[in-house]
């Protein structure tokens, strides 16, 4: 994220659309899992404190994510790649 030239952070939303309401906001070296997409927007399951979401290994079926953390939606654009 550039925090000269945006709000320094990116919107994670309830939806795969600028549309939908934002839920909750993230920061630069935030660690997102990438869990669906739609388009260019992302489905993601993330920590505000580095908690084990339990989404490191496949689910034998896809459905609606009910863990311990947080989960929405982000614009693809603004997300890095990482592996490790």
């Amino acid at each position: 994220l550039n925090p000269q030239s945006g709000d320094g952070f990116l919107a994670v939303r309830a939806g795969p659309s600028s549309n939908y309401a934002m839920l909750d906001k993230v920061y630069n070296g935030y660690q997102l899992y990438l869990c669906d997409q739609s388009g260019q927007w992302l489905g993601v399951v993330y920590s505000h404190n580095n908690q084990d979401c339990g989404v490191s290994s496949p689910w034998p079926r896809a459905g609606a994510y009910t863990g311990p953390c947080a989960s929405g939606w982000v614009y693809r654009k603004y997300v890095a790649d990482y592996a490790g």
